[in-house]
């Protein structure tokens, strides 16, 4: 886990996520999972996992509205469901009672099935070296942004999670016909619309 930062189990019940670390265990009920993300990283060697969340979790006195995970790309896993098979079809049409795979797609197909949610991929963006995302900085963490089909994500110090229809304008800096020949970065300002 990235944010929280910190190793953790997860198990997955009925109604809720459950998240047990060495010094913290966080539950997450199911109608508080917003929205999930699955981003390449563009090391090409991980996967970032990001959950959305309507209600934070609290570490201390921080809050975090978003959990960012990290998966390697390769990293294989078997799950076996703990219902039975008569359950599992009743209530969840698209599980079976074992499931394998590596590990990133093995938690998306019991997201899609159990919570419910539909997963975000990158799609449509490539950057000049064929990557999904963007590095860049806010203010002073750096991370990656990718520009996504509908919205803007920003990862992973803070997560920014912006949607196309909330921007109201962005401006462009440091960017002129002499500067693109000595520099390739510049400063972007997106505005969104007071909600």
């Amino acid at each position: 886990m990235l944010i929280p930062r910190g190793k953790y189990s997860l198990e997955i019940y009925e109604t809720f996520l459950k998240f047990h670390g060495r010094t913290h265990d966080y539950k997450i009920l199911f109608k508080d999972v917003n929205r999930a993300f699955l981003l390449p990283n563009p090391d090409s060697m991980h996967i970032f996992y990001i959950i959305a969340l309507n209600n934070p979790v609290r570490q201390g006195q921080t809050q975090h509205h978003y959990l960012a995970m990290q998966f390697s790309k390769d990293s294989e896993i078997s799950v076996k469901v703990n219902l039975s098979p008569e359950e599992i079809k009743a209530r969840y049409q698209d599980l079976s009672p074992e499931i394998e795979g590596v590990l990133y797609d093995v938690l998306s197909r019991l997201f899609k099935s159990i919570i419910n949610i539909s997963i975000i991929i990158p799609s449509g963006f490539k950057s000049a070296d064929q990557k999904d995302a963007l590095k860049c900085s806010v203010k002073a963490q750096e991370g990656y942004l990718y520009p996504l089909r509908k919205s803007l994500l920003f990862i992973y110090k803070p997560v920014a999670y912006i949607r196309h229809d909330d921007i109201q304008h962005c401006e462009f800096a440091r960017v002129s016909e002499f500067a693109a020949h000595s520099s390739r970065s510049f400063d972007c300002t997106v505005v969104t619309k007071k909600r």
